[in-house]
């Protein structure tokens, strides 16, 4: 049997105020939702709505509904398997979980929000791009208002996006399926400038900063109740550091500690014992930093640093992977048909770029691409599956 999924309803809709007891999925199939494949869940009495917010829709099983709009592929994807049955270290950028070339799914590069060239404007824009046509999609904007330095995460073919301004709460959801934002539970702890990652099915939030100091706190998110809760603290209270999932583990890397000094602490959390250990420092001090993970290794750059550094886990052991064309800091970094994608970024003059690259670890070769359509800093940068045609 699928898993329960989280409520979803109409583009900007705040389903974060409903109690978790009180939805259930819907019995029924709405005429008006038949045609569109649709599903989401209800409350229990679902014939009166919300009496907040008014809203009704209907259902349909999550395989029908997937199959019918983006192919059997990520309908098996959807429908499972579910958190406790996820296998360690199987981390979003590993080979084996990129979609078959089959019908018109592809990988695609979702990139929100961020900074202008100058770092005055933050832009209200989304869009999604397909490195092998080379095609951007604009998607809808994020609603509300405009953000930077907050933090984006994949999860289960959905982006969440948290913070964005000091002492920010709100979390919002893009749904591939739905191609539209919803809101979903709040962060109990306000927070800028932290980063969040997956971990055996939970999204972490991770540090950052509250507008007065750096947060040790962390918060884990359970997508199939919509609810956060408190994970154990950070040993070093960091904000604006590189945080990725690798081997089942998250690992928090430099960042900047209370009073604005760097670190090169890495901390690792273990979430099977929810219990934090320090691991070997990395070769740098350094905030504004990004991280991704592909095959058990974990990549680091940003920070305004000329290199992108390795850390192996199973070795506790740091290398370096290549030489960057030009450094950059606060950048947007994703893996994507097994290459790591560097987007956008701050250079060492302060200004936005627009400059595009990639890192194929099999080759070892660092390769232009072509530019973001504008220079943009701070901005989120995550890779789902979509239909090419959408």
């Amino acid at each position: 049997m699928g898993h329960a999924m989280p409520p979803v309803a109409m583009e900007g809709a705040d389903l974060s105020h409903i109690p978790q007891g009180q939805l259930k999925m819907a019995r029924r199939l709405s005429p008006s939702k038949q045609r569109t494949g649709v599903w989401a869940e209800q409350h229990e009495h679902w014939s009166l709505g919300c009496q907040r917010c008014g809203q009704q829709a209907g259902v349909i099983p999550v395989r029908a509904a997937a199959a019918e709009h983006l192919g059997e592929g990520v309908a098996r994807m959807r429908q499972g398997p579910g958190p406790e049955e996820s296998e360690p270290g199987c981390e979003a950028g590993a080979l084996r979980t990129r979609p078959r070339r089959f019908m018109d799914l592809a990988e695609v590069i979702v990139v929100i929000g961020g900074c202008d060239r100058k770092g005055l404007l933050k832009l209200p824009f989304a869009d999604a791009y397909h490195p092998e046509s080379q095609r951007w999609t604009p998607l809808p904007s994020l609603p509300g208002y405009t953000r930077s330095e907050f933090a984006a995460c994949a999860l289960r073919n959905d982006v969440y996006v948290s913070g964005g301004h000091i002492n920010s709460h709100d979390v919002w959801m893009f749904s591939s399926h739905l191609h539209t934002w919803i809101k979903v539970a709040s962060l109990h702890k306000g927070r800028w400038r932290h980063k969040m990652a997956v971990v055996q099915g939970q999204l972490f939030a991770v540090g950052g900063f509250d507008g007065l100091r750096r947060l040790h706190s962390v918060e884990r998110y359970d997508p199939f109740s919509n609810t956060w809760a408190a994970a154990a603290p950070l040993p070093e209270a960091v904000s604006s550091a590189a945080v990725a999932s690798c081997v089942g583990q998250l690992f928090v890397i430099g960042g900047a500690r209370q009073g604005g000094v760097n670190t090169d602490k890495v901390q690792c959390f273990d979430p099977k014992e929810d219990r934090w250990s320090l691991r070997s420092p990395a070769p740098f001090s350094q905030r504004c930093l990004e991280a991704v993970s592909l095959e058990d290794t974990i990549y680091v750059m940003g920070g305004l640093m000329s290199k992108i550094f390795t850390y192996d886990p199973g070795t506790d052991v740091w290398g370096e992977a290549a030489v960057l064309p030009s450094p950059v800091e606060s950048c947007g970094v994703t893996v994507c048909d097994g290459k790591v994608h560097i987007l956008g970024g701050r250079d060492d003059r302060g200004e936005s770029t627009d400059k595009v690259f990639t890192f194929d670890p099999s080759s070892g070769q660092v390769e232009a691409q072509p530019s973001l359509q504008r220079c943009t800093s701070s901005h989120g940068c995550v890779t789902i599956i979509q239909s090419f045609g959408r």
